[in-house]
Parts: C-alpha cells; structure tokens; sequence
C-alpha cells in the first residue's frame, strides 16, 4: 500500500496524511503550498494540480500508488459562498482531479481505491431553499455545475475502465485548526 494525498497542506489532507503516516503507510502529499506542519513519515511534493502536463510529467515519480485521497481544492478568492455555484470553479476543480487522476492512470499507478472529499454541498445546502433531513445519496442533484459531480463522474467512469474501488466522503461538517493546524 502507498497512498497519495492530494491537499496534503489543508485541513483534511494534513489529517489524512498524518493519520497513514502513523500506521508505518508510505505517504506522498501534494499540495501547492508546503504544509505549515509537515508530518514526519510524509514525502512532501509541490505540484500545480491546474497544470495538466505538470501532473502527466510528475506521476511517474510518485511510485506504485495504490490509493489516493482527493482533499484538494482551489477556491475562488472573495465571496466563498458565491464561487460554490460560478461555472468556473466547478470546471477549475473539476480540471484538477481529472489531471491528476488521469495522469497516475497514463503512468500505470497500480490504483486500488480512491476516496473523495466532499461536503453537504453535494445536497444543494448552499443553494438555500428546503434540503430534506435526514440527506441522503438518493436524492436528486442540484440543478447547478458542482466541481463536486464532475469529480465524482470521472471517476466512476475510470473506476468502470480500470476496475479500481472508489468512496465519496460527504461530510456534514469537518472540524479543526484551520490552516496549517493539523
């Protein structure tokens, strides 16, 4: 087993790291930004997840990954609430799994599992309105572009080539220190 987390200088992929790192698991952590708190046991590498050629050029490097969790994300500087809903985010982020995923598949990563996260945004909470309790998967989506739809299209269509698991993680809410507050 070698895990690869992308976000690994967030909140949630500084505690995903942390927590395979601890077990003896080799750890790669990617992330735009250095952590605040690097976590021994992590190798630590820099990568623009944008950058499609970037991801393509780096995958060979990170040896036979076998399970990745996808904590990163880029938002849109300003109004956090807003940018949930502009297109442009959803295809920025979208673009970012996308490229690294495709690009650990071209470098014939040896992927056993994959684990998204995600939030409640997947049931339209920040669209306001009346959102049934208790959510479930079963209901509709919202009739908006969430980066978190195409994230998780994609991959259920590479999971469907290539036969690898896959989990979404929705989170209701995930509590911690913050940036850099692993």
């Amino acid at each position: 087993m070698r895990v690869l987390v992308a976000g690994a200088s967030g909140l949630v992929g500084a505690a995903a790291a942390a927590g395979f790192a601890a077990t003896g698991t080799p750890v790669v952590g990617l992330a735009r930004t250095p952590p605040a708190r690097p976590v021994t046991g992590v190798d630590y590498r820099g990568l623009d997840l944008l950058d499609r050629a970037a991801c393509l050029d780096a995958a060979p490097s990170l040896g036979a990954i076998t399970h990745l969790v996808y904590a990163a994300v880029n938002e849109t500087p300003g109004d956090l609430v807003a940018s949930w809903t502009d297109p442009g985010h959803a295809a920025r982020n979208g673009a970012m799994f996308a490229n690294l995923l495709d690009a650990l598949i071209d470098a014939g990563a040896p992927l056993a599992h994959i684990s998204l996260v995600h939030g409640t945004k997947a049931y339209g909470v920040h669209l306001g309105g009346h959102i049934p309790v208790p959510l479930r998967e079963s209901l509709p989506r919202p009739a908006h572009d969430d980066f978190y739809f195409r994230q998780e299209d994609h991959l259920r269509a590479r999971a469907a080539e290539r036969g690898f698991g896959w989990t979404v993680l929705r989170a209701p809410m995930i509590a911690g220190g913050g940036r850099g507050g692993n």
